[in-house]
């Protein structure tokens, strides 16, 4: 449970199957409100460089890298979100939030 000052709502979409839901996250208000945070994307023949001084390379799909951010207390406050069982705050980092793709590209740079 949360005590955020902040609150966003939850919009619950039925999938194309007519079962399954989605939860989303209605951060309209919360991203009006947020500062673009600009981070650089690493070139690529930096990269591409940084390849020859290993011995091994792994491949990860990426596709839900967002849950591998964790959230810094203000943050947390910030993503609170209200349903009929109270209010909620991410511990990871959630889609929607108008500054989630930079932090993530930031970790994978580094």
């Amino acid at each position: 449970m949360s005590t955020s000052p902040w609150v966003s709502p939850i919009v619950v979409i039925i999938k194309k199957n007519g079962i399954d839901i989605r939860l989303c996250f209605d951060y309209r208000l919360v991203n009006s409100l947020t500062r673009l945070m600009i981070y650089p994307m690493p070139l690529i023949n930096v990269l591409v460089e940084d390849l020859d001084k290993v011995l091994w390379y792994c491949s990860l799909d990426m596709a839900s890298g967002f849950w591998v951010v964790t959230m810094t207390d203000r943050a947390r406050a910030i993503s609170a979100f209200i349903t009929s069982f109270g209010l909620f705050e991410w511990n990871r980092m959630p889609f929607g939030l108008k500054n989630a793709p930079p932090p993530d590209l930031s970790t994978d740079a580094g």
